[in-house]
């Protein structure tokens, strides 16, 4: 018999369980009794530190070398990773004068699960560095849009250099 239950974001758990199984939803399931296999595809990601550029010198050189694109909402630099690798790393940035600590902190947490829900749709072999655009106001629906806008069209204006282009 299996039984597994997931959460979703409005925090209402969904029973996926086999016909024999006849047990009632529980109030709180912990996170360590969900099924690998049967949770959406957007919590099979994650964002672990090889995800991450962290150091001070990495931002800097995207930022110096890396196209630089833009809508209403996020600024995007992008540069393609030298080595052979096909891995995605990701920077954020967020400036004082974007406001205060809690406003940062909401850009930040909405910019990393944006990016952390959607890395499979991403160009690979490149690093990003996203920062609020001057102005912008933190919307869920407008960063979820813009990352992998932003990130295919800083793809195609940088130059790969495994392309010969």
């Amino acid at each position: 018999m299996l039984v597994c239950w997931i959460q979703n974001r409005d925090s209402d758990h969904v029973l996926l369980r086999s016909k024999m199984a006849s047990s009632t939803q529980p109030e709180n399931v912990p996170s360590h009794f969900l099924c690998d296999a049967l949770k959406p595809d957007n919590m099979r990601y994650s964002f672990g530190k090889k995800k991450r550029v962290t150091r001070s010198g990495d931002f800097t050189k995207i930022i110096r070398l890396g196209t630089c694109v833009a809508d209403g909402t996020l600024v995007l630099f992008a540069l393609p990773k030298t080595s052979a690798d096909n891995s995605i790393r990701i920077g954020i940035t967020i400036p004082k004068k974007t406001g205060n600590a809690v406003q940062r902190n909401r850009w930040k947490r909405l910019i990393r699960e944006s990016f952390r829900v959607q890395q499979a749709a991403l160009p690979v072999g490149y690093e990003f560095i996203v920062r609020p655009k001057r102005g912008a106001t933190p919307s869920w629906r407008a960063i979820e849009k813009s990352i992998p806008h932003l990130a295919h069209k800083a793809a195609k204006r940088a130059r790969h250099p495994d392309s010969n282009a």
